[in-house]
């Protein structure tokens, strides 16, 4: 891959997120997670360790996760928001308050975007695609409008972290599955790959559906033999498990469940919404209120299940006809969402 094609998706990057860096923190999340949170004033080995902490101590009462933010346990984003922290003081608590500068956290944002926008470069390099198509699908990833909450939201770099590691979770089994590389480096490139997507997963647990996508590439792309994909897959899918249950353990227990048979139709209407927004991004917003309840009382439920299931249609009918890759990019599309397409309740 041609460096200059890097240097011109950095530029993109740097002109359309670059005013990002002299922001400030938002109402919304930020001064519960950084900006006001007494464990970044400053922070401490003490307090980083409790992040790591499932349960609480026996005098505490039942057995519990510890909930850092909205139901999720994601200490590898606090750990890292912890370093930005120290780095971040300004004041001294005595004459002048203890507080954050936000700069520094939205330029971590924005240099940890740009790094996963090359990986998107190198995977798509890697998956076959020409020098410029390929700039133009990470220009895509880089600069899409769905991208500006993540990347200019401070309590975003979350998602931003589970994004960098899931990719280059991606970019290392593709490379070793496909034979690129020396037998040695390619194992020792599967083990790294296992490893970046347990930090994803430490950033944020909707990344337990990263074995779905290395399992939809490896035997729809690559096209090897399913007992090798379900040999290289399976350990990634093990890992996910227990990061599924304490996922769900750390959600609250009295949510609203809808009911079963409704469940498929709220994912079918979850799909047909991402979708749209993928498509024609407009109107958009860190909470657009679209839950179950509401697309049960207007109705909507009933007939958005149709523009998923023609897409679907679509796809197969092109696959039939001798071209995969649209099925394969609908495929990665839904196990990417999987986890927040409310077949299992969850907050928000």
């Amino acid at each position: 891959m041609h460096r200059w094609l890097g240097w011109l998706l950095v530029g993109a990057i740097a002109i359309t997120f670059g005013r990002l860096i002299f922001a400030e923190f938002v109402s919304w999340d930020d001064p519960l997670t950084v900006a006001a949170n007494p464990r970044m004033l400053p922070p401490t080995a003490g307090a980083v360790a409790g992040y790591w902490r499932l349960f609480p101590t026996p005098a505490a009462g039942e057995m519990r996760v510890i909930n850092h933010e909205s139901g999720l346990w994601i200490p590898l984003t606090y750990t890292i928001w912890s370093g930005l922290a120290a780095l971040a003081q300004v004041g001294d608590g005595v004459q002048a308050p203890r507080e954050l500068n936000p700069w520094v956290f939205h330029a971590a944002n924005v240099a940890i975007h740009a790094g996963t926008s090359l990986l998107v470069l190198r995977l798509l390099g890697t998956l076959g695609l020409a020098p410029l198509p390929a700039l133009i699908g990470a220009m895509v990833f880089a600069l899409h409008p769905l991208q500006v909450e993540a990347v200019a939201w401070v309590s975003g770099l979350k998602d931003l972290l589970a994004g960098l590691f899931s990719i280059g979770c991606i970019l290392l089994f593709l490379m070793q599955a496909a034979g690129s590389l020396p037998r040695a480096l390619a194992r020792m490139s599967w083990w790294l790959a296992l490893v970046l997507m347990v930090a994803a997963m430490l950033c944020k647990p909707s990344a337990v559906a990263t074995p779905l996508i290395l399992l939809v590439m490896d035997r729809l792309l690559l096209r090897r033999p399913t007992g090798l994909t379900t040999l290289a897959t399976l350990p990634f899918f093990a890992a996910a498990v227990p990061f599924a249950v304490i996922a769900r353990l750390s959600q609250s227990a009295d949510l609203w469940a809808p009911p079963l048979w409704q469940r498929p139709l709220i994912a079918a209407d979850a799909l047909a919404f991402y979708a749209a927004k993928l498509i024609w991004p407009s109107c958009l917003s860190v909470d657009h209120g679209r839950s179950p309840g509401m697309i049960l009382q207007t109705g909507e439920i009933y007939w958005t299940w149709i523009v998923p299931v023609l897409i679907g249609m679509a796809a197969v009918w092109v696959w039939r006809a001798g071209e995969r890759r649209p099925l394969v990019g609908l495929l990665i599309f839904v196990a990417a969402l999987l986890p927040v397409l409310g077949f299992v309740p969850f907050i928000f």
